[in-house]
């Protein structure tokens, strides 16, 4: 894939998970035929269907799929359907996510300007084909990791590190 076939189709992708009747259509197919909605707001089966049997079992974790957060239909806290683990993780994240302490850290992207508009040219080009399950990972994720080393990715978490560290001082 080129460059060039890569960024004339990535916008109309981009534009088809931005609209969530599109999503539900290619996440879940059908409503009322393969999913429905329960009173709380939860994906269920509609009655008769068996989910195992459809060939698309949308109850099940899925390697694929749309991944923008504001059309992923499960909150991980309250589905019944979240595993465990993630859920606990969820929480984790939640309780430490925000220290009110450190909340005036600021991060001078001036010093690394270069290597962060870099890493954006990267990103843009490369990140959702592979999140997306649209290109191969196994072949494209090293490619990536390797662009981004390339673009100065080591060299903007130095100064982030730097900076972090310098503002700990001070604390």
């Amino acid at each position: 894939m080129t460059s060039q076939t890569r960024n004339s189709w990535t916008p109309s992708i981009l534009c088809l998970g931005t609209i969530p009747d599109n999503h539900r259509s290619s996440g879940f197919r059908i409503r009322g035929v393969h999913w429905d909605l329960d009173d709380a707001g939860e994906i269920v089966a509609p009655p008769g269907l068996n989910l195992a049997e459809s060939g698309f079992p949308w109850d099940k974790p899925c390697p694929w799929g749309w991944r923008e957060a504001d059309f992923y239909r499960l909150d991980v806290r309250k589905s019944i359907r979240t595993w465990p683990e993630v859920r606990e993780s969820q929480n984790v994240i939640d309780e430490i996510l925000v220290d009110a302490k450190w909340t005036d850290f600021n991060f001078d992207k001036s010093v690394v300007s270069t290597e962060i508009s870099a890493l954006n040219t990267v990103r843009v080009g490369n990140y959702w084909p592979i999140a997306w399950g649209v290109v191969d990972t196994a072949e494209n994720y090293p490619k990536l990791v390797q662009e981004y080393r390339n673009a100065g990715i080591d060299k903007v978490k130095a100064e982030l590190e730097r900076q972090w560290l310098a503002y700990l001082a001070t604390q």
